[in-house]
């Protein structure tokens, strides 16, 4: 690590949702699959 770096000096300036593991979930499942198509 750096030195002086601040670890933590973000804390409580953003919020990162609940789901943002599964975010893009289908989407990313269908251009895996080998359909180009996220609409389809």
């Amino acid at each position: 690590m750096a030195a002086g770096r601040r670890v933590g000096f973000l804390l409580g300036e953003i919020q990162v949702p609940d789901d943002f593991d599964r975010m893009g979930e289908s989407e990313i499942a269908t251009l895996f699959s080998g359909n180009n198509d996220p609409a389809a």
